[in-house]
């Protein structure tokens, strides 16, 4: 998943609910407005989106398309 602070293009923005240190990586739960469920996030600790990030504030979010390795 790509984070931003900012933004961006191609990016969808949603409410930060949580902030969990989870060693090198840190999740943050996100709410999309208007949508029911919440998006869990992991993303290495010193990422720049997550540099005095709050719960309340708004992060911009891309989720990242993963395509099928074919089988060699």
């Amino acid at each position: 998943m790509s984070l931003s602070r900012h933004e961006t293009e191609g990016h969808h923005a949603a409410e930060v609910r949580d902030i969990r240190p989870l060693g090198a990586t840190t999740r943050v739960t996100l709410k999309v407005e208007g949508q029911s469920e919440l998006i869990e996030a992991e993303v290495v600790k010193d990422h720049d989106s997550l540099t005095g990030l709050a719960r309340g504030e708004t992060l911009f979010f891309r989720p990242k398309v993963w395509q099928k390795v074919a089988d060699i």
